[in-house]
């Protein structure tokens, strides 16, 4: 029952919390998880050491409860090498009964 932007902002609080620095989100749009609406976004965050990652994140509430993909890689080179991947993959999910 929440809007887009206040699951963004949870899933931003929850890494921020977990020691990622410069948390930062864009590109909040509307997809699906099978058949359920869902939405998602891109990250860019640094490390306690400050290397530079990139990610993306789908989330989707089924049931009553809230489901989420995170994918976090070193900006340098993995999510240039990885990005097309892992959103084919995300693109596939699906609830299963």
């Amino acid at each position: 029952g929440m809007r887009p932007d206040e699951v963004r902002d949870i899933i931003l609080d929850g890494l921020r919390g977990g020691g990622w620095a410069n948390v930062r989100a864009s590109n909040l749009r509307p997809a699906k998880f099978g058949d359920a609406p869902a939405l998602r976004f891109d990250l860019d965050l640094d490390n306690p050491s400050g290397l530079i990652y990139r990610g993306l994140v789908t989330a989707a509430e089924h049931q009553g409860r809230l489901t989420l993909l995170v994918w976090i890689a070193p900006a340098e080179h993995y999510y240039g090498r990885d990005i097309e991947a892992v959103t084919q993959m995300y693109d596939s999910v699906r609830f299963v009964k």
